[in-house]
């Protein structure tokens, strides 16, 4: 709800297979993933849907005449240490944020 109000349309899922059918439903028209590393009960769920997303991504779109990149993709979580934070870009994260996050934080993150 926070990312709306910096003028950004914001979709929201609960689970990977929520994500993944509303990623597929929206692409290529997505600019920005943002996941929780442990989403619910699951660690690391967030790098299995981002592993997913792109693997869709390229099966769709890559080699293709359509003029679209993977979308910038901010790995959230309450790990903080630096390993944690290279694993998440590693993983392919574009970022990673550690919870809590400030305001100003998620703005310059998304506008990066």
């Amino acid at each position: 709800i926070l990312v709306s109000t910096f003028g950004h349309r914001v979709t929201s899922a609960k689970s990977v297979s929520e994500a993944n059918e509303k990623f597929r439903q929206l692409s290529p028209n997505i600019d920005l993933i943002m996941s929780d590393i442990g989403l619910g009960m699951q660690f690391d769920a967030g790098y299995t849907l981002l592993h997913d997303l792109r693997a869709y991504w390229m099966e769709s779109y890559e080699g293709t005449n359509q003029q679209c990149r993977f979308p910038v993709s901010i790995a959230l979580s309450g790990y903080a240490t630096t390993l944690d934070k290279q694993k998440s870009i590693a993983a392919g994260f574009s970022q990673h944020l550690t919870k809590p996050v400030t305001t100003e934080q998620l703005r310059v993150a998304i506008d990066k």
